[in-house]
């Protein structure tokens, strides 16, 4: 493979990479009967003995995601009050899964000829010679959004998004206020908004 066949190669993966390391993609889910403008006030839901014990596994990402969304929920008119007083509970489970991806090189062949007073260009395409696996990891956090007066959900956005290698604490921050923020900014569907 030529030098310069392999240099589109790797840009063309590099650019591919970093789309998708740019936000999250964002999918959301609710009850379309659900009254979202008589929620004004939310509450952390109670955590199981499971959930403690799993969020403790790495409690500086669990304060920060809970930090993110207290403070996104907050900045947009929602009051944090205690449980019992609440209109919402709200709750949120964090993954990060290893993915490979297999990338093929295909050999391309570009040629001219010349015979008699035309010229021409042929381009051919052949099966992969080259290929390359790739091990990233791809994290998932869910938002749940609970009815606390009927305790059922009626709301949920999850966010997922490749994540980047050997980032500072501030990095971290920072990609988990944006996961957060992408994903309630869907919150409460649209038309919904408290009055």
């Amino acid at each position: 493979m030529s030098r310069h066949t392999h240099w589109l190669i790797t840009a063309a993966l590099a650019l591919l990479l970093h789309g998708c390391a740019s936000g999250p993609q964002v999918r959301v889910d609710f009850d379309p009967k659900a009254d979202f403008r008589a929620l004004h006030a939310y509450a952390w839901a109670p955590m199981t003995v499971e959930e403690q014990q799993e969020k403790a596994k790495n409690s500086l990402t669990h304060e920060r995601i809970k930090a993110a969304i207290d403070t996104y929920l907050t900045g947009h008119g929602y009051r944090s009050v205690a449980v019992d007083q609440a209109d919402f509970l709200v709750t949120y489970t964090a993954a990060v899964a290893q993915r490979t991806q297999v990338r093929e090189s295909p050999r391309v062949s570009v040629g001219y000829g010349r015979y008699g007073p035309g010229g021409g260009v042929g381009v051919g395409y052949g099966f992969p010679v080259d290929s390359t696996t790739y091990q990233y990891k791809v994290g998932t956090l869910v938002i749940d959004i609970i009815d606390a007066r009927h305790k059922r959900l009626v709301w949920r956005g999850a966010g997922e998004q490749t994540l980047e290698e050997g980032l500072t604490p501030e990095r971290r921050a920072e990609v988990i206020n944006a996961a957060v923020s992408e994903i309630l900014d869907r919150f409460p569907p649209t038309g919904k908004k408290a009055q």
